[in-house]
């Protein structure tokens, strides 16, 4: 381990898999007791955090070796998660497996550095989370503890693999969609790839489900979000798996036509209908025509072109301005905007009947701070498109990636991207290092002054409890309400989950 690595002490976490030589076993030479890897392991390096992997078979040693763990070393806090793989040497299975585990100690541990110790268990156990701390599935230090008799004066007890070395392959996972509709799924991966959709988190499997779902029926769909976590590119989803595939997409940000003028740029204008207008135009809806067209910051619309989307949505008809004729489109709308427009609506500053007119299915796209563990992966793919523009082979570390997982991201997926390419751009060496993500503090520290200044009258109780359901609320919706999984996600017993769910009833 470099000497940068060794001196950091900040919240380390480290994931083992119980091997059957944990926590002792007999040498064959003189059939004396040594340490297994795990202990060897932590008598070498400090951890804050073991996370120990149980197989079936080695519920025994897990046990044990848990409880040498806390007897050595007490300040180690020592979790058992149920490793259930039946053939080890299955990578399939015991990918799935890691991938589900990994998932809940993310969201768990998600303030720590994280390292993996793959000196135990099989082979292909070692393979594969090679592939996932490679691929950013996990953001973590893959190390090894040499054996006694593999030690000199010149070689260190642990040894780390250098992911950013130029020798590793680059790895990436293909995105696996998990639907249980009727869609036709190689489609839908396929299209999800095209488009660079990264979402392995529970919450985005639950948007790529639902568009599954509504992409083949004809009918309006609104889109909400906060700026920049990618509506418009799940609105082209929508295009690319429905009925009109084969048709026009036409994307429009409302908030970028000037209020004067929306109306001539959706509907069209005739020639000579007011100052400027040189020739006939057809608008971005007959542009659409038998296709999608895309409305986004759709609160942006002036008073005017909301009456007249409204009759769109009615009649199915558009009005140019300066011609008293109707004119017939055949068109379905996605539209987008953030949450405010609820309170828009309740401001008298959008029309209600149009918002319900459009909302016939709504779908709530969660910021990037909501699924922390598509971070990493959506910062690879991000450096490996500039990589390709720029004809480098650039890398990042652990603890770059690690820290761009904590970031609060206000800006979402667009400050993302921004935030790795400048770090790209601007590092000198081939490997970004943690120090060179340049990251914007003012909305992280915006984040911790949410936390209300205690005045006269405060009950912190009242606080707490408010805390308290909207934490279980949360993990209910990322784990599906699954209240197992929700529980282990907070750290907490099923029973506690189920107690808050009876009496919010």
């Amino acid at each position: 381990m470099s000497k940068k690595q060794s001196q950091t002490n900040k919240n380390r976490t480290l994931i083992s898999i119980v091997s059957n030589r944990d926590p002792y076993f007999q040498t064959l030479l003189n059939n004396t007791e040594q340490s297994g890897p795990l202990l060897a392991l932590l008598s070498a390096e400090r951890f804050q955090n073991v996370i120990l992997l149980s197989q079936p078979y080695l519920k025994t040693n897990s046990e044990q070796t848990k409880v040498f763990i806390n007897k050595l070393y007490p300040q180690i806090k020592t979790e058992i998660f149920d490793f259930n793989v039946e053939d080890p040497i299955n990578y399939i299975e015991i990918l799935k497996e890691m991938r589900k585990i990994i998932s809940s100690i993310s969201e768990k541990y998600n303030e720590s550095e994280f390292y993996v110790n793959a000196s135990s268990g099989t082979p292909q156990m070692h393979a594969m989370w090679i592939l996932m701390a490679a691929s950013g599935e996990i953001p973590a230090h893959i190390i090894n503890i040499r054996e006694k008799r593999h030690l000199s004066n010149n070689k260190l007890p642990i040894l780390e693999l250098d992911l950013t070395s130029p020798e590793f392959p680059i790895v990436r996972k293909n995105f696996t969609f998990k639907s249980n509709s009727d869609a036709n799924i190689k489609d839908i991966q396929t299209n999800i790839q095209q488009l660079g959709i990264i979402a392995d988190h529970p919450s985005m499997q639950k948007v790529l489900e639902q568009i599954a779902i509504l992409a083949p029926i004809d009918r309006s769909v609104l889109i909400l979000g906060e700026t920049g976590t990618g509506k418009e590119v799940m609105a082209r989803l929508f295009h690319k798996l429905s009925n009109r595939s084969n048709q026009n997409f036409i994307a429009v940000n409302c908030g970028a036509i000037p209020k004067d003028l929306a109306e001539s740029v959706l509907f069209g204008h005739k020639k000579g209908s007011f100052t400027g207008a040189i020739s006939d135009a057809k608008g971005k809806f007959k542009e659409a025509e038998n296709g999608i067209i895309f409305l986004d910051e759709l609160a942006e619309l002036s008073e005017a072109a909301q009456v007249k989307l409204l009759r769109v949505l009615q009649t199915c008809e558009i009005e140019p301005v300066g011609q008293s004729k109707t004119e017939k489109v055949n068109v379905r709308i996605i539209a987008a905007t953030n949450g405010e427009i609820l309170k828009l609506i309740e401001n008298g500053k959008f029309r209600e009947d149009l918002y319900h007119r459009i909302a016939k299915s709504v779908i709530h796209l969660p910021a990037l701070r909501e699924r922390k563990t598509d971070i990493p992966k959506i910062a690879l793919q991000v450096l490996d498109k500039l990589n390709k523009q720029l004809n480098k082979s650039k890398r990042i570390t652990p603890e770059a990636l690690l820290k761009l997982q904590n970031h609060v991201w206000s800006g979402n997926i667009r400050e993302l991207e921004n935030i790795v390419e400048n770090a790209a751009i601007f590092s000198r060496s081939n490997v970004i290092e943690e120090e060179e993500i340049m990251l914007n503090t003012n909305k992280n520290k915006s984040a911790e002054n949410s936390i209300p200044v205690p005045e006269m009258g405060f009950i912190l109780e009242n606080y707490l409890s408010y805390v308290r359901k909207n934490l279980i609320e949360k993990a209910l919706e990322i784990s599906n309400n699954n209240q197992s999984e929700a529980a282990r996600i907070l750290g907490i017993s099923p029973q506690a989950v189920h107690k808050f769910l009876n009496t919010s009833k």
